[in-house]
């Protein structure tokens, strides 16, 4: 696989058919995922798609994703799609929109209160959060699982990463994030904020922001865990200036917009992964009662439970929070023969080699083991990807797993579940982010 800096003789990428006017909306909303894979297969590594407001080139495949690694922010840019996002803010202080020099002393700043290490005090917080939401569920009661995971798994992040759940807040956190990921993303009319909800959820939202960082300010870590707003605070930008209060806020903010479309939707898929596969749930069942009659839930225990370990990392796989990478080309350049000009949109499909058989064979099937010696399926240069790839690799990776890990572990040693009704059919809603769609679960039994 060629990629270099081209200006011109090559040809476009072959482009997808498509509806008059519509071009390939239909196909992409009914399957989005499925629409990459099948298109991979037909046209290779680079094909274009046409829809509504928007035409991009999609770059697939482990070719794609070995290109990001190796080169791809030398030749793609995020800038001219995260700046509209940024706008909201007041602020181009933001770490997916930063590069170079300045992105990398961010992420310096932050890596600290980002790392593993940052939420493993806080696992007995996630485990009696956990709890706390299992033990108000009446048996026969009906759940609404995205809701109300994505409640607990907010709250934990804001508590253990912020000192500061968002309680009544988080609607408005959520209108918020998703009007604007909405606008920068999916081409919806910068209208959408300038309505009257919208802008008042923006308001309250910047209001928590600062309250957040004034409760920092007046209370010092000193009978509390040190957090990386404290970091902040202590900081200085790459030219020794201190942030301004609108780079503090646009910070303060990220755990709880991330947390609110990646780990609440990657539980809310292995919750379903789970139910729909008993043999693996009971196996992970009997993993997580065997280590916890051993020891409470620590970092040593989920350490010990690989069951549950290989499930998180086949969520990953399957059900990918970030399926692509929006990009932009910074320049011109030739990959795999076909040139992508400067300024075109690019889709950076890292999650296709996912659904590839070559890579994992039967990879529509929920299989925990592909994980685990001999096999490791996930090493193969360029095939799994659930979390980016190149300079801006998600910050906080290690914390969602951990995240993912305990609240399931909590969830699976406390109560019994079953898909309600048994023959709901996965849909895939995204609201932004990919999540199940109108999926429930009904309460059986209190476990222990």
């Amino acid at each position: 696989m060629t990629w270099k800096s081209v200006t011109s003789g090559l040809l476009k990428p072959p482009l997808v058919p498509g509806l008059p006017l519509l071009g390939s909306t239909l196909e992409l909303n009914n399957d989005f995922m499925g629409f990459l894979v099948k298109n991979y297969k037909e046209f290779g590594s680079i094909f274009r798609v046409q829809v509504p407001n928007q035409n991009f080139t999609v770059l697939a495949g482990s070719e794609a994703n070995n290109f990001m690694s190796q080169a791809g922010d030398d030749y793609l840019t995020l800038c001219q799609i995260w700046n509209i996002y940024a706008q909201e803010y007041g602020t181009d202080v933001f770490i997916s929109l930063m590069e170079g020099a300045a992105h990398r002393h961010l992420r310096q700043v932050l890596n600290r209160g980002y790392s593993p290490a940052a939420i493993l005090p806080h696992i007995p917080l996630l485990v009696e959060t956990t709890e706390q939401m299992v033990s108000q569920w009446q048996i026969g009661q009906r759940v609404k699982i995205i809701d109300t995971i994505r409640q607990l798994v907010v709250k934990q992040l804001g508590l253990a990463l912020a000192n500061r759940a968002p309680g009544e807040s988080l609607n408005q956190l959520r209108l918020f994030f998703c009007t604007n990921i909405n606008v920068a993303f999916k081409g919806w009319s910068k209208r959408a904020l300038r309505r009257r909800g919208y802008l008042k959820a923006k308001t309250r939202v910047m209001e928590l922001g600062r309250e957040i960082i004034a409760s920092h300010r007046g209370v010092k870590p000193i009978d509390r865990e040190r957090d990386f707003i404290d970091d902040l605070l202590e900081a200085t930008d790459e030219n020794g200036q201190p942030f301004s209060e609108t780079a503090l806020i646009a910070q303060v903010l990220s755990p709880f917009l991330g947390g609110m479309e990646t780990t609440s939707n990657i539980c809310s898929f292995m919750l379903f992964a789970l139910l729909k596969n008993p043999d693996v749930l009971e196996r992970i069942t009997a993993e997580i009662d065997a280590v916890s009659a051993q020891q409470p839930l620590n970092a040593s225990a989920l350490k010990s439970m690989k069951s549950l370990h290989g499930a998180a990392m086949e969520t990953l796989r399957m059900y990918p929070s970030s399926p692509v990478l929006p990009r932009s080309a910074r320049e011109s350049f030739e990959f795999a023969g076909y040139s992508v000009e400067r300024n075109e949109r690019v889709i950076v499909a890292t999650s296709v080699p996912h659904f590839l058989p070559k890579f994992f064979p039967n990879p529509y099937t929920f299989d925990i083991d592909r994980y685990c010696e001999p096999r490791n399926e996930h090493h193969q240069p360029g095939t799994y990807a659930p979390f980016g790839l190149g300079d801006h690799i998600c910050l906080a990776k290690g914390i969602t797993e951990i995240q993912i890990m305990t609240i399931m572990a909590t969830l699976l040693a406390r109560v019994r579940l079953q898909i309600d009704p048994p023959a709901y059919k996965l849909k895939i809603a995204y609201d932004p982010n990919p999540c199940p769609k109108n999926f429930y679960v009904r309460i059986v039994e209190h476990r222990h």
